[in-house]
């Protein structure tokens, strides 16, 4: 598990060093700097020039330590400073009077106009760490400005100077790194977008504090839920065991609520999803146009259908069936639509996962309904903003924000499926590392709402076992396993296709035959 940090976590991390171990700040810079040239020195010959920005911070004392070491060792660096020496922290002065004492070449004046005129080939960004608050104006932006505005490689310090390291949150303008060094734990900015498209490569160097100083953060958890993402040696943990002399009856019932009249394929893709991760049994309820397209499609299925002014009374022979509930793909939003997922909303234990047009009924729902911790929403950043009554683009640049809004009022799990998906409930944060745009198709959202619902009905059925009536596992709930797990693989699977194979060309259908090679 790799854990996240904000910059709370980073700076009581770095407290404990000091103050609990006894290693100074000197100490700590060097380490740092340290770290930052051993990347640096492998993409960059002797003959480059380089120009590390620096402000009067700590992560500025990393980038004059920065620059001396790279000219000890025979690199053309140089210093430009940004900010009043005098306001200086301690440790970044001691290091100041070092590199003069040096004759390190500084620049202390028309800081942008030297980065747009000295051609550089190399631009440390120095300038903010992980504790900047507010927006970047004045000579600090046009300095940024400059930066990104350069033909230079940049790489920067600890987080690209102008992002939040707590929200990934833009300070008005930012550094847009090729390469991002950070420092004992991963920072929520560089993973999360927007911070995330300003990071470049993210290098984490975890070495440069003693490990129980880095302890000392994640096991106290000082976050208000843990962050966190998974890399592929830690997915099977989330996955339901397949027990010998066991039955189909023994994996869980999906019930898939999808399909209108006029749309017949996101049926198919759930139902799709929820057999391919490994579900029993999969009911669906459609309506009646869309029956033989999935008995021919899908002869695994069971199939009921529905007209449009049919009774819903049937729904309650359905749902004490099944071990989960999967709504809203192609449902459309038609009056028999609106009535079976009011029905659901009242249901209290059972896993009922939420998608698409369920979402869409939701938002339009007066008063808007409290979801309980059964249930499991997984909008698009659009359909998370019709939900929420928040603005879209207020939730792309927000993100971190806008879940905690959420926590606020649900206790449901929630799956916000972006370019990294987060997946978030009131003791949790995962953000996904797995997916590219492959996965930008039609139909894949549909697998994915059928894969966790897959999911979450075996979790739920092995719960409630009289003969395994242990939940899957201690840290996380069967509601917010199902979730990570389905959007790892989901991703994971992606991942592999492109190795040989066009992004453009994956379908959804792909999926499902990907998760047929993948080992978990």
């Amino acid at each position: 598990m790799v854990f996240i940090t904000d910059s709370e976590g980073a700076g009581l991390i770095d407290k404990y060093s000091t103050d609990e171990i006894g290693l100074s700040s000197e100490v700590l810079m060097e380490r740092a700097a340290l770290a930052v040239c051993e990347e640096i020195v492998k993409t960059t010959d002797k003959s480059e020039s380089i120009l590390c920005v620096c402000g009067v911070g700590n992560n500025g004392g990393d980038g004059l330590s920065i620059a001396r070491i790279l000219s000890e060792a025979g690199y053309n660096a140089s210093i430009a400073l940004i900010g009043d020496p005098e306001k200086a922290s301690k440790a970044t002065k001691a290091q100041l009077k070092i590199s003069e004492a040096l004759g390190i070449t500084f620049y202390k004046e028309n800081i942008e106009g030297c980065i747009r005129l000295g051609d550089f080939d190399l631009i440390v960004d120095a300038i903010f760490g992980t504790g900047l608050s507010r927006d970047v104006v004045g000579e600090f932006a046009k300095t940024i400005h400059a930066i990104n505005g350069s033909s230079a490689r940049v790489v920067s310090v600890d987080v690209p100077s102008g992002i939040s390291s707590d929200d990934a949150h833009v300070f008005g303008v930012a550094v847009k790194a090729d390469m991002t060094v950070t420092f004992g734990v991963q920072k929520i900015g560089l993973v999360v977008y927007p911070g995330k498209e300003y990071s470049g490569e993210v290098i984490l160097k975890q070495d440069i504090f003693p490990n129980v100083a880095i302890h000392s953060v994640i096991d106290n958890d000082i976050n208000s839920r843990k962050i966190f993402s998974l890399d592929s040696t830690e997915i099977s943990n989330l996955m339901p065991e397949r027990f010998g002399r066991k039955h189909k009856g023994s994996f869980g019932n999906t019930l898939v609520i999808a399909g209108s009249e006029e749309i017949s394929g996101a049926a198919f893709f759930a139902c799709y999803g929820a057999y391919a991760i490994g579900s029993g049994l999969v009911k669906v309820i459609t309506h009646r146009n869309n029956e033989h397209f999935i008995r021919v499609k899908m002869p695994e299925a069971l199939v009921k259908v529905y007209d449009d002014d049919s009774d819903i009374s049937f729904i309650e022979d359905e749902i004490s069936w099944a071990d989960s509930v999967v709504a809203g793909p192609g449902l459309g939003t038609s009056d028999i639509a609106v009535r079976l997922i009011k029905r659901l909303i009242s249901v209290r234990i059972k896993p009922i996962i939420l998608d698409a047009d369920a979402i869409n009924i939701l938002s339009g729902i007066s008063p808007r309904p409290i979801l309980k911790s059964n249930f499991i929403l997984t909008p698009h950043l659009k359909e998370f903003s019709r939900f929420s009554e928040l603005d879209m683009e207020y939730i792309s640049n927000n993100l971190i924000e806008s879940l905690n809004m959420f926590r606020d009022e649900h206790n449901a799990t929630l799956v916000l499926k972006d370019a990294v998906t987060l997946v978030s409930d009131l003791k949790n944060l995962y953000v996904n590392t797995t997916g590219n745009s492959a996965l930008s198709k039609g139909g894949s959202g549909d697998v994915l709402a059928g894969m966790i619902a897959g999911l979450a009905a075996q979790n739920f059925r092995r719960a409630m076992s009289p003969d395994d009536s242990a939940i899957i596992n201690n840290e996380f709930s069967m509601y917010i396993s199902a979730a990570i797990a389905a959007v790892y693989l989901h991703g994971l699977v992606a991942d592999e296709y492109i190795k040989e194979n066009s992004a453009f060309s994956m379908l959804a259908t792909d999926i499902g035959e990907g998760l047929k090679k993948v080992d978990f």
